[in-house]
């Protein structure tokens, strides 16, 4: 593996394999989040893939995946199929495996815009102090998940994981610290970067891992349309809690405080760390 440090828009690079419609993706050591990679890269190393194969024209409109088994540092095989294409929509589904082991699933729908008859603008970004009055998440090797050392991290909130808080939520900035432009596939992973809701009720760390997780994009993310400079505010809480498994829904808004995606996760956590 490379001693540097792989950036999110490299480990989301897709490469043409030889089959049709298949490519592969390579996850450096420091991608790692617990027994497994993080997950959001696998999410949008696909909708790269897929954009791939596709006329320009059409945004990423949901992203649904199932997370089926945990993926290792190293290559990964993509196979794309086609459900089917209509004059304004796309559909795919799209297959990440490793040493013949499906790693996740997606469905993946593509759209172009169109006018329709309600315009209804989704809620503005909680009004917080600004990322650069606040300090930055450390990074601390062995304590923070190896992936976090590629995000900036600005919380807003109070209820920090694993602080035992009876009620709240997760809030706060983010954005890469690589310096490439935004996509749709950074959406995806900026998204994911966050710990669950759940843990902040926690009094001390809980393994676990999402389960299926799904992303409506509220507005088009255009190629030009954010700098890797910018800060996007995201909030997440829980909505239910029952035998181990957790619901919850995050928020994710751009820059200028518009509604960009919206996402559900179902989380699963195992035994606490003794």
């Amino acid at each position: 593996m490379n001693s540097t440090p792989q950036k999110l828009s490299e480990v989301i690079q897709v490469e043409k394999a030889a089959e049709a419609l298949s490519y592969t993706m390579t996850i450096e050591e420091d991608w790692a989040q617990g027994r497994a990679t993080f997950g959001g890269i696998l999410a949008s190393a696909a909708a790269n893939a897929a954009r791939a194969e596709q006329e320009d024209g059409f945004a990423l409109r949901s992203a649904l995946t199932s997370f089926v088994a945990p993926a290792r540092p190293g290559r990964l095989e993509i196979a794309l199929n086609k459900l089917r294409q209509g004059k304004n929509t796309i559909q795919w589904q799209v297959e990440l495996s490793q040493d013949e082991q499906t790693i996740a699933s997606l469905i993946l729908c593509f759209g172009r815009g169109r006018e329709g008859q309600f315009e209804i603008e989704g809620p503005r970004a909680p009004d917080a102090k600004k990322p650069e009055e606040l300090d930055p998440l450390p990074y601390m090797e062995g304590i923070t998940p190896r992936f976090t050392q590629h995000f900036d991290y600005r919380y807003t909130g109070n209820t920090l994981p694993f602080g035992g808080h009876k009620e709240g939520k997760i809030q706060g900035w983010v954005k890469a610290r690589d310096t490439a432009a935004v996509t749709e596939s950074t959406i995806l992973s900026l998204l994911d970067a966050w710990p669950p809701p759940i843990w902040i009720h926690a009094d001390s760390p809980i393994p676990g891992s999402t389960i299926t997780w799904q992303v409506n994009f509220m507005d088009e993310v255009h190629q030009d349309g954010f700098s890797g400079e910018q800060y996007f505010y995201y909030e997440a809480e829980t909505t239910a809690a029952a035998g181990g498994f957790s619901d919850f829904q995050g928020n994710l808004w751009s820059p200028d405080g518009k509604l960009l995606a919206v996402s559900r996760q179902l989380f699963v956590g195992y035994k606490p760390l003794a």
